[in-house]
């Protein structure tokens, strides 16, 4: 048995009713026929798409309408008119001729023309077949030109979703073209992409997703600083988005590994504890089961060793007061850290008693 499914899942003859597609069922009757299993019963739905399937090799499409709740066969549209020369096209595509797809598209914008209402359909199944063939240069540039000349129509989704697909293969390390042969890497070309989006069409679906895979990008790459800022405005500019708790937790994780030790700046240390804290009170059972409580007591210790290291570095300056300042401020500040055990040992080493920093000292830097 020759049965083929139609790319698209219902043609557009198809998509005027409200029917819900089912094409699978011509998978499962070409499955039962290639295993060379009995037919099924006469009347059955698997029959309906077997017989149908079976009529001529093009394919079929099979809905359940939704008033008598039977399944109607949707005949593909006749070679010859623009509907059916698409369909053909579209055909191409599915059984992996991507190259004889492109050129049927181009036969029917010769056909056809520019002018007609499918136009904006064949243009997108062209981009389709470039992108089935791996070659992403030449559909990126199709579907830019689109997004310029069709902006503002509902063929905007279905471009950027194309426009995502190739972005995420340039990222995923495929190559440019130079002097003909792919040479180049494409990450800048995906992160170009990804920037447009939320650019040009902050409101479509894809733009915090966009935001979320640049971010992702960057992350894998192990660019905590530049992963950070993409998760701070994906929370920034959709505080209602469906990535908010990842975007969150990310950023937190991320702010942490910018910390590189307590001889830096505390800052991105800082800046975690916060955002922690936000991921705790807003996804409590989540952040219980992902260990945050103990990420806590780390940034902790992190944030009053930097203090002990600070204060040892004025001992080993011979500037004992201000040693003293931030030894006591370590006391003060962390309790029950280890470093507040440090600090005291060395306050008793150094005769002085544990107090609370002297104003005076810590305005004058304790020299």
């Amino acid at each position: 048995m020759n049965c083929r499914l139609n790319p698209r899942g219902w043609d557009r003859r198809a998509s005027q009713a409200p029917h819900r597609v089912v094409s699978f069922l011509v998978i499962a009757a070409c499955a039962v026929g290639a295993a060379g299993s009995p037919a099924p019963a006469e009347g059955s739905a698997v029959a309906t798409a077997t017989v149908a399937a079976s009529q001529d090799k093009r394919s079929r499409t099979v809905v359940r309408d939704p008033g008598s709740q039977a399944w109607v066969e949707v005949v593909p549209p006749e070679p010859g008119t623009p509907e059916g020369d698409l369909h053909t096209a579209r055909e191409h595509l599915l059984v992996g001729s991507s190259v004889a797809a492109v050129k049927a598209v181009d036969r029917w914008i010769r056909e056809y023309g520019t002018s007609h209402a499918l136009y904006p359909d064949a243009l997108l199944l062209k981009s389709q077949a470039w992108i089935a063939a791996h070659k992403f240069d030449e559909a990126h540039d199709l579907l830019t030109r689109f997004l310029n000349e069709f902006d503002g129509t509902s063929y905007v989704t279905e471009a950027l979703r194309q426009e995502f697909v190739i972005a995420e293969a340039y990222l995923g390390g495929a190559r440019r073209k130079f002097l003909g042969m792919r040479l180049m890497p494409g990450d800048d070309v995906g992160l170009r992409i990804l920037d447009d989006m939320t650019a040009n069409f902050p409101n479509d679906a894809h733009a915090e997703l966009a935001i979320k895979t640049k971010a992702d990008y960057f992350l894998r790459r192990g660019e905590s600083a530049l992963a950070e800022l993409e998760y701070a405005r994906l929370l920034n500019e959709y505080p209602q988005s469906r990535y908010h708790a990842y975007a969150l937790r990310r950023a937190a994780d991320c702010a942490q590994a910018v910390f590189v030790g307590p001889e830096y700046d505390e800052a991105p240390l800082i800046e975690a504890q916060s955002r922690f804290e936000e991921y705790a009170r807003r996804y409590p059972q989540q952040a219980a089961e992902e260990g945050v409580p103990g990420i806590f007591v780390a940034i902790r210790e992190a944030r009053a060793e930097k203090l002990v290291k600070t204060a040892e570095y004025y001992e080993r300056a011979r500037h004992p007061k201000t040693a003293v300042f931030y030894y006591q401020l370590a006391v003060q500040d962390w309790p029950g850290t280890q470093a507040d055990a440090k600090a005291r040992r060395r306050l008793d080493v150094l005769g002085v008693a544990v107090t609370a920093p002297d104003a005076a000292d810590e305005a004058s830097g304790g020299r």
